[in-house]
């Protein structure tokens, strides 16, 4: 194959990819001045192909080859004349006088002939085995998922997490690593990734805290956690009431202002009054009332988990996003268990509960809420009225 048209040539000559061209019997046509500097420096087997004007393809066995990479090319060669089907040449390994090179490529049957492209990509592969070890040092876990969620990247420290070593998770889903409800959970959250751009999100694995960042990157997702542990629980500290182990009133300030920055329309605000603390107060002492509170605010902890405030000196308040049938039987819950209590006198409550209405202020929804809860106490204290 004679190359005359001159703007070709030029681009061949002066490309730092390396082209061979053969014909159909795999005869040697024309080699380009970068593949030719490549055989200079390389192996035998390189040279003997660049210079060869014989069937050396097809008569060549693995034995000649001056290693296994090379006889693998062979045979690429010769299944590429026989089926023109594409193939490529994937980080494989030739040896120079003074180093070793990795090499890429492919072979291709373009118009009669069999055409060898390769580059050399030992700068690239050094530096991202340089950026590979350095994400491999760092204690944040670290990984990329495809479109379909499939793993194609985790460092060192996420694969630790796991419990495996960073090739068994590569090309598996969370389906396939976690448990079912930890795996849907991520599933969701990917999904939402997806359709958002990015989601931050704390999780707890055990006893440890991580701030979790999810990024959509190009189809798939990046994925970072760190540990915030530490922050978190010294975070946690200012919003906790200490005494009862609930959040404290600040929170809950917040948490109202995120119920009407996300219009939520389907959250209900509960308000509880500790029957006679000041009676308690007055006649065991300010103990036996702190010790009641403390009582009540474990149960509201554990019922109603992080939804559940202090906002007064015997005033709590939850807020729920539950469907109307469990917020009614968490409610029935904690009148049952608080009449299971072993405490003289009997720890009681009273309580209202009133759908949140974004329409109205703060003020307007508690006075609402706050109404209920009078009614309850003019009416004997010791349960609940409604209205959802």
């Amino acid at each position: 194959m004679k190359v005359e048209n001159n703007m070709f040539k030029t681009i061949l000559e002066s490309s730092q990819t390396g082209f061979v061209v053969f014909d159909e019997q795999l005869n040697v046509l024309y080699v380009n001045p970068y593949m030719e500097s490549l055989s200079h420096e390389s192996c035998p087997l390189l040279t003997h192909l660049w210079t060869s004007q014989t069937n050396f393809c097809l008569d060549v066995t693995c034995c000649q080859c001056c290693d296994e990479q090379m006889c693998d090319v062979l045979h690429v060669l010769k299944e590429v004349a026989c089926d023109k089907k594409r193939r490529s040449l994937n980080h494989f390994l030739v040896d120079t006088k003074t180093s070793q090179r990795r090499l890429n490529g492919s072979v291709q049957w373009l118009d009669g002939h069999v055409v060898m492209e390769l580059q050399d990509i030992t700068c690239n592969h050094q530096s991202s085995n340089l950026i590979e070890n350095l994400l491999d040092s760092i204690d944040e876990l670290l990984c990329y998922k495809d479109e379909q969620l499939k793993y194609q990247y985790i460092n060192k420290a996420y694969a630790q997490f796991l419990g495996k070593s960073k090739e068994e998770v590569l090309n598996l889903t969370d389906h396939e690593l976690l448990s079912p409800e930890l795996a849907m959970h991520c599933i969701n959250s990917d999904l939402l990734t997806l359709q958002n751009g990015e989601v931050i999100t704390y999780e707890e694995a055990g006893d440890v805290v991580y701030k979790v960042r999810k990024l959509k990157y190009k189809k798939g997702i990046f994925f970072v956690g760190k540990d915030v542990t530490k922050e978190h629980y010294y975070g946690k500290l200012a919003y906790v009431d200490q005494l009862t182990g609930v959040y404290n009133r600040h929170k809950f300030m917040e948490d109202i202002s995120s119920i009407y920055r996300l219009e939520n329309k389907n959250c209900y605000l509960g308000i509880i009054d500790l029957d006679g603390l000041r009676d308690l107060n007055n006649t065991y002492g300010h103990h036996k009332g702190d010790s009641y509170l403390a009582t009540l605010g474990r149960l509201l902890q554990r019922i109603f988990k992080e939804v559940s405030y202090r906002i007064g000196g015997d005033e709590f308040a939850i807020l729920l996003t539950e469907e109307e049938s469990k917020l009614q039987n968490q409610i029935n819950q904690l009148f049952d268990e608080l009449k299971q209590l072993n405490l003289q006198p009997q720890l009681t409550i009273s309580m209202g509960v009133r759908t949140f209405d974004c329409s109205l202020s703060y003020e307007e929804n508690y006075e609402k809420t706050d109404q209920l809860l009078y009614r309850v106490k003019q009416a004997g204290k010791n349960h609940v009225i409604y209205d959802i």
